[in-house]
């Protein structure tokens, strides 16, 4: 049953429609008086069809409430006037109404306005519902085209687009007047149309079907999309073609996961192969660090050895020159006699020079470092080297501008000449010798060598570099992996003692400096000396001790082990006017100590059994604060020294020159304590 809602602000009008409307099937829900009242109905009683007089009483009339319930409702409304004005017909028009009824009006026509309203009002919804099923429809196949990874398109039978395809269309963003007839080719990747064209035209004189791949405009996304694209021809009762039929299919997706797992696979490779190779290289490191490793102690087992033996070879041959001195001293000039103590002596100063290079290479020597100028020593040297090389080898200086090096001087003059002389060895037929020095930075890894002598140990800094470069033999890798291990020579037998290098590597080694050696065979062999650069004035050099001076009979004690060098010692002091004690070992020292008043000096050894003489020297200034001390020793290890170099107010003399420096030791001591009788 129809339900009317009657809006009428006259009560018998109202109740006259509403038993009219009665009388004729409808169902009344309510009738009220104004807008306001119409509004509150039609949201509880949500009528068909609403009966509404034009003017009403109150803030709103017909129109305004009619107009509300069309479009907050959607409920057909007609309406009811006996008379109104231009303006409020046309306001009232506006707001679309199903119908008017002009008062007084028929049952008749009240019926059938009625219906034709409810007739229309269901048209409308009908037409309604089409349209919004319509749109859903098209907002499906749209988006269902823009989903879709496939284009299904027809041409003509040469290829062009007769009639709009609104998949290319939806797919490229193309209108119709773009893609039509040969315009699709426009959609396709400038760098594929020539390439497509071709396939294209070959199959249509072929007459059979294709396929293409290539990239296609794609709108959604605003970039090219691979595609890949299939064609058929459809033929007619007569076998000629009558159209294309194709589908178009987006396989970005895919290309783009294929494309990143090509990229992947390759960076993975990539990845793979930078991995193994620093692997390789870490283990080529690893592995020479190791060589390194193990030739530096190789190096250092043998460097200890070296200083143990020097120690008891020196304390033997000190005996053995002491006393073929003394018995040289007692034979007149022209006694034969004095060939045989001539050639004693002249072996035991061999055999000192022997010791000495052990202990160089050891480094187990006391240095006098002091700061020194470089280039001022090589030039000094070079004066002896030009008579020393021979005249058939030429020699080259190079010469930069470099600063101080902190090095016992004595010592660096025994490594150019080493050098030297091994490069002149390295050219038997002549050849050019190059002595060149520069000062420069050099990082971690810059300092390295063939043999991994010094790589341990390198450090980066400033640097002072000496370089000995020959055009000799030259030599190769194993040649070099030995070259500073000492009796290692590839020289003739009586040729070479083989010390001359692991000299220069001590030597360098306990100076705080690096090698760094390259050689191959037949084209010469650079070796390059770095000595780290100091910023110290440069130290004149210290005057020598005369063997000569005498004493004036002070009180030295001479604490020794070895008997033959005490026996040594203490004549040749008794000699120079001294009153000398003498003492085998520390304990039996500190007992002359305890029973002598005045001790002006102890000479002492440095290596001995039970209390070696440091000991000696502390617990003797117990009763005797002031007195001087000098060290002896052929091996002095580290008791009164810091890596070879002497502690401050420490006086040394190595037993392998005893006879020539302890006497102006002494000496210079001794004064010393006369102008200052309270010092030590």
């Amino acid at each position: 049953m129809v339900k009317i809602l009657i809006v009428e602000d006259e009560h018998i009008i109202a109740l006259d429609l509403q038993a009219r409307l009665k009388r004729q099937g409808y169902d009344v829900v309510g009738a009220v008086p104004s807008g306001e009242k119409a509004l509150e109905r039609a949201a509880v009683a949500r009528p068909d069809l609403v009966l509404m007089d034009i003017t009403l009483e109150g803030n709103m009339d017909g129109v305004q409430a009619g107009k509300r319930l069309r479009e907050g409702f959607h409920i057909p409304v007609i309406y009811l006037t006996a008379h109104v004005d231009e303006a409020t017909m046309q306001r009232a028009k506006i707001t679309h109404p199903f119908g008017y009824l002009v008062k007084p009006y028929e049952e008749k026509t009240l019926h059938r306005t009625i219906q034709m309203a409810l007739y229309t009002h269901q048209m409308e919804q009908k037409l309604q519902e089409s349209q919004e099923r319509l749109q859903a429809s098209e907002e499906r196949y749209r988006s269902l085209v823009l989903a879709t990874t496939s284009i299904v398109w027809t041409r003509n039978p040469e290829g062009a687009f007769v009639t709009p395809q609104p998949a290319w269309q939806f797919y490229t963003g193309q209108a119709w007047e773009e893609h039509r007839d040969f315009g699709w080719k426009n959609a396709l990747h400038p760098e594929d149309r020539e390439k497509v064209v071709a396939l294209w035209g070959k199959a249509r004189d072929e007459q059979v079907a294709y396929e293409w791949q290539a990239r296609l405009w794609h709108d959604a996304s605003q970039q090219y999309h691979y595609v890949i694209a299939r064609g058929v021809p459809i033929r007619g009762r007569d076998g000629m073609i009558r159209e294309w039929v194709g589908l178009t299919v987006d396989i970005h997706e895919k290309w783009l996961i294929k494309e990143a797992s090509r990229e992947a696979e390759q960076k993975l490779a990539d990845l793979n192969r930078d991995l193994e190779e620093k692997v390789k290289v870490r283990t080529d490191e690893l592995r020479k660090k190791d060589l390194e490793l193990a030739q530096a102690q190789r190096l250092e087992a043998i460097g200890r050895l070296a200083g143990g033996v020097a120690h008891d070879f020196n304390n033997l041959m000190t005996g053995i020159r002491g006393i073929s001195q003394d018995l040289q001293a007692s034979f007149s000039a022209d006694d034969p006699r004095r060939a045989d103590t001539d050639a004693i002596i002249q072996a035991s100063n061999r055999a000192f020079a022997v010791t000495r290079q052990l202990l160089a290479f050891g480094r187990r020597q006391v240095i006098n470092p002091r700061a020194v100028d470089p280039n001022a020593i090589v030039l000094e040297v070079n004066k002896l080297l030009r008579r020393l090389i021979g005249e058939d080898i030429k020699i080259n200086l190079g010469l930069g501008e470099v600063g101080p090096i902190k090095v016992d001087p004595i010592q660096l003059e025994q490594i150019i000449l080493n050098l030297t002389v091994n490069a002149r060895d390295a050219m038997p037929q002549g050849g050019t010798i190059t002595l060149r020095t520069a000062e420069g930075d050099l990082q971690d890894g810059e300092i390295d060598t063939d043999t991994g002598q010094n790589h341990l140990s390198a450090r980066p800094g400033r640097y002072v570099m000496l370089e000995v470069a020959d055009t000799g033999s030259g030599m190769d890798s194993e040649t070099m992996s030995h070259i500073f291990e000492p009796f290692f020579t590839t020289k003739e037998k009586d040729k070479g003692t083989g010390l001359g290098l692991a000299t220069v590597y001590g030597i360098v080694k306990q100076s705080g400096g690096h090698i760094r050696i390259s050689s191959q065979p037949h084209q010469g062999t650079s070796l390059k000396v770095y000595f780290p650069r100091v910023y110290e004035p440069l130290e004149p050099p210290h005057p020598e001790n005369p063997s000569a001076a005498v004493g004036g009979g002070e009180t030295i004690l001479v604490v020794e082990d070895e008997d033959i060098v005490r026996r040594v010692v203490v004549k040749k002091l008794r000699q120079k006017g001294y009153n000398v004690l003498e003492a085998r070992n520390g304990h039996a020292a500190l007992e002359v100590c305890s029973h002598t008043k005045e001790l002006d000096l102890i000479v002492t050894d440095i290596i001995m059994p039970e209390m070696n003489g440091r000991e000696v020297i502390d617990q003797a200034r117990q009763r005797h604060p002031h007195v001087a001390v000098i060290y002896m020793s052929g091996y002095p290890e580290d008791i009164i020294t810091h890596r070879g170099i002497l502690e401050p107010g420490i006086h040394f003399v190595e037993k392998s020159s005893l006879a020539d420096q302890l006497p102006g030791k002494i000496r210079e001591i001794l004064a010393k304590r006369l102008a200052q009788p309270t010092g030590v």
